[in-house]
């Protein structure tokens, strides 16, 4: 039977070498295992161009497949993938891996295109987990973070955004249970987790070794997990806060970070810097009406306000969000934010591009994309 395997291995790898196009190498890893073993990332000569293009992961309630995947390229649905393991779970993307979540509070990492898993403490491994519980499982974590892909390196770190105040956790790989990042603001006091109720966070990123997370007053955070036990986050640095907020995201840009803060815009609310302002003016973002850019320069610690993106664009969503330079021939527009995710930021939901000059804002694909357990969510393939 192992000849047989490795006979047949021989016979697919060359045609696995001959796809260029991303939605041709897709259809031909998911035929079966045979034929994905044979379609390993040094197979496909294609792999840098699709590195660089985040796609629309969507979950699908089609008999013979679980998950789609929607390309700004192609400008359509290039692959189905059959991934039970993904069936009726969320799922919340970082470096191209998934973090799925059952209705059963167990959790694991997974590569949609390899079918590699690692199997993640459950939500009950984390501390005070009673204190902190939601109404549903699948509502326990909120956003995850990879320090590097688990098939690149073995001492990988998972940190997560949890519970009902989207508090900070932490995983190392092999470690039996999640860790609660210890918050400090001087070197006298930590704080604990009933101590924490006021410091919600609303994202986090990794960069320069560092995570790097932003709470609901404008202040960052950074957590260095490759020599401290316990983990301790302390207060980096902060920007400017106003009672609208709404929103913040923050994304890695090279040697800095890069902070979008949405505002909700109130009648005759006149905010400061308003020359840094953009107005969303647009009746299908709902509850947002502002937006305002910083740049943080990790080795100062210093923020300063932009007017745009220049020639990169912004993708953001409910549980992932990352910063791309643009591209014609990959038809990633300069200077536009995508969104992806449920109906917290627009009225309808699903999956947008909006200008930041003209302020138009169009769909990105008209299909039906919400599911409420697995909204869709920005994927960088990785195999």
């Amino acid at each position: 039977m192992e000849g047989e395997a490795e006979k047949l291995y021989s016979v697919l790898t060359p045609i696995a070498k001959c796809f260029k196009k991303y939605k041709d190498f897709v259809s031909f890893n998911s035929v079966c295992t045979s034929w994905r073993a044979a379609s390993s990332r040094e197979n496909f000569q294609g792999l840098c161009l699709v590195q660089e293009t985040p796609h629309l992961m969507i979950s699908t309630e089609e008999e013979d497949f679980d998950l789609k995947f929607y390309s700004l390229m192609e400008e359509k649905v290039v692959a189905k993938v059959s991934l039970p393991e993904v069936k009726g779970k969320k799922c919340i993307e970082s470096l191209g891996w998934l973090l799925v979540i059952s209705s059963q509070t167990n959790m694991s990492l997974m590569n949609p295109f390899t079918s590699m898993k690692i199997e993640l403490p459950s939500q009950r491994q984390f501390p005070s987990h009673h204190w902190v519980q939601t109404n549903e499982p699948y509502e326990f974590i909120q956003k995850m973070v990879l320090s590097s892909r688990p098939c690149q390196a073995s001492n990988f770190v998972v940190m997560v955004l949890y519970g009902r105040s989207k508090f900070l956790g932490s995983w190392r790989y092999n470690e039996e249970n999640w860790k609660m990042i210890e918050m400090s603001r001087s070197k006298e006091k930590n704080w604990t987790i009933t101590q924490l109720r006021d410091e919600i966070f609303h994202d986090l990123t990794y960069c320069n070794g560092q995570f790097f997370a932003i709470d609901s007053r404008g202040s960052i955070w950074a957590c260095n997990v490759t020599n401290l036990n316990p983990y301790q986050v302390k207060l980096f640095t902060y920007i400017p806060y106003h009672t609208n907020i709404f929103q913040y995201y923050i994304v890695e840009s090279l040697d800095k970070l890069l902070v979008l803060a949405c505002y909700k815009g109130e009648e005759n609310w006149v905010p400061w810097g308003r020359e840094y302002l953009v107005e969303s003016n647009n009746q299908h973002w709902g509850k947002i009406s502002y937006f305002e850019l910083f740049e943080v320069d990790i080795s100062s610690r210093t923020w300063r306000r932009i007017n745009n993106l220049g020639g990169k664009a912004l993708f953001i969503g409910r549980n992932s969000s990352l910063l791309v330079n643009a591209s014609n021939a990959l038809k990633i527009k300069a200077n536009h934010i995508y969104y992806a995710g449920t109906s917290n930021w627009l009225h309808n939901g699903g999956a947008w591009v909006y200008n930041l000059e003209d302020k138009n804002l169009e769909p990105l694909e008209r299909g039906n994309l919400i599911n409420p357990m697995c909204p869709p969510i920005w994927i960088s393939p990785f195999f």
